[in-house]
């Protein structure tokens, strides 16, 4: 994947700090809530110049958006510029509808999970054969 695209990486600036852990950030507009969310952030300024950290949330709310940061992230102060890439929750249905990217997943998307392993048998219930997911 090139993740250097425009469609997923960002810059943006710190604008404030909104809780512990939690920044609102500006250049993020127009993307989907979540967008960012598992994604990379690199911070360019600051005390933290170079330092890289996982974004754990990212919740968008018009020009500006809030990044929740991971708990061991040291955080950055007001005006700290950054550029992000888009993150992956490792699912199927996100590498095939954002990344496009479904012939290199590395899971197994068509096995059945523990619910339907050790489910029971229900009358009206469809067990065709077929993959789980499209």
């Amino acid at each position: 994947m090139d993740l250097d695209a425009e469609q997923f990486e960002r810059v943006g600036v710190v604008v404030e700090i909104s809780a512990p852990g939690s920044v609102r950030v500006s250049g993020l507009g127009g993307a989907a809530p979540g967008w960012f969310s598992y994604g990379e952030i690199t911070w360019t300024s600051g005390t933290l110049n170079g330092r890289k950290g996982t974004v754990i949330d990212h919740r968008a709310s018009g020009a500006e958006a809030e990044l929740v940061l991971a708990a061991d992230e040291r955080m950055p102060a007001l005006g700290d510029s950054f550029s992000i890439v888009a993150g992956c929750d490792k699912r199927f249905q996100t590498c095939k509808a954002k990344f496009a990217n479904q012939l290199n997943f590395r899971g197994f998307p068509h096995l059945p999970g523990n619910d339907a392993a050790y489910g029971y048998v229900t009358e009206g219930a469809v067990f065709d054969g077929r993959a789980l997911v499209e």
